[in-house]
């Protein structure tokens, strides 16, 4: 269940020598948490990804094309940052405001629609 994210993640925890342990606690969940983002069995929220690219000293942006990569594998479908209209970021500012767990019930959600094209 390997994904690009996933491993991207654990490159970058490898290179900078932390452990899971390390990583979780830094970005606030469990290790059993974060080892799944490194799997790929659960992919990061918006505010964990901002962690994890504020650890790592890389663009979040890079980090939201390879979830984005992730969650459309079957659409395949990536966004630039800088193309993202007023709307969608009306969107992404709402979605900010979520809890992890209504965050990820919203994507769902818009994975079932796009599916239904």
């Amino acid at each position: 269940m390997d994904s690009q994210l996933g491993t991207y993640l654990k490159k970058l925890r490898k290179s900078h020598n932390y452990t899971q342990e390390y990583v979780a606690s830094y970005i606030d969940v469990i290790r059993q948490s974060y080892s799944h983002y490194e799997t790929g069995r659960v992919t990061p929220g918006i505010e964990t990804l901002n962690k994890l690219a504020n650890l790592y000293h890389v663009p979040l942006d890079e980090m939201l094309a390879l979830q984005l990569d992730n969650a459309g594998s079957t659409n395949s479908y990536c966004i630039s940052l800088s193309h993202i209209s007023p709307r969608e970021l009306e969107l992404l500012n709402a979605f900010r405001s979520l809890s992890e767990r209504d965050q990820q019930d919203i994507l769902d959600f818009l994975r079932i629609k796009s599916s239904r094209r």
